[in-house]
């Protein structure tokens, strides 16, 4: 019968991916060691690793897409206004990421809110489940929440503490530019919340105590 792979099938099937490619690497770097020298070896070996590197990490950084007339917090609303954000939720999305963000996958992540934004009036971006994030990744982060700001929008950053060092890093960037626009708060909920009551101001209804 049919069976869905579960998380330790696909846990098993990194292990095996990381495997293999860590073998193709010992076995290419040996070869070269041994046909052309270890003087060569090393750069060829290295430059593998870098390839294998970048295409373990460019599948799909954006893993789901959720919006605000299906996916809501948690906070209860009056029935007038859960009628509303079934009617206008969507213009919230919640974007989940997974894997590294860096030069590879930066791109990726920029068109996907270049699209988003048009019919939205607030991205939140869920972070807990991104590795790493290198300089590109923060100027994109960054230029995304000018763009959004620009544009009258919203764009939030969740999940990461305020002492996590990626997060750190990004707001230390903010500060030394001045850069507007980038928020971030701790809790994905919370940020949905605050984005649905915003939507729930500018249409009129005032948000419950």
């Amino acid at each position: 019968h049919d069976r869905r792979a579960g998380p330790s099938d696909r846990l098993d099937a990194d292990q095996r991916h990381l495997l293999v490619s860590n073998w193709t690497v010992l076995v290419v770097v040996a070869a070269s060691t041994a046909l052309l020298g270890l003087a060569v070896a090393v750069p060829i070996g290295a430059a593998i690793s870098v390839v294998l590197f970048v295409r373990s990490n460019m599948r799909g950084l954006v893993r789901r897409v959720r919006l605000g007339d299906q996916h809501r917090s948690l906070k209860r609303r009056t029935p007038v206004a859960e009628l509303l954000l079934r009617r206008e939720g969507a213009r919230i999305a919640v974007v989940d990421l997974e894997g590294a963000l860096f030069f590879g996958t930066a791109g990726a992540l920029r068109a996907a809110l270049d699209r988003l934004s048009p019919q939205r009036d607030t991205a939140v971006l869920d972070l807990r489940q991104v590795s790493d994030i290198d300089a590109t990744g923060l100027r994109t982060l960054l230029e995304a929440g000018e763009d959004w700001a620009r544009a009258g929008k919203v764009l939030v950053c969740t999940e990461w503490t305020p002492q996590d060092p990626r997060r750190r890093a990004v707001e230390a960037m903010v500060a030394n530019e001045r850069t507007p626009g980038l928020v971030f708060m701790a809790d994905t909920d919370e940020a949905l919340e605050a984005a649905e009551d915003r939507l729930l101001a500018a249409c009129g209804v005032l948000p419950e105590p």
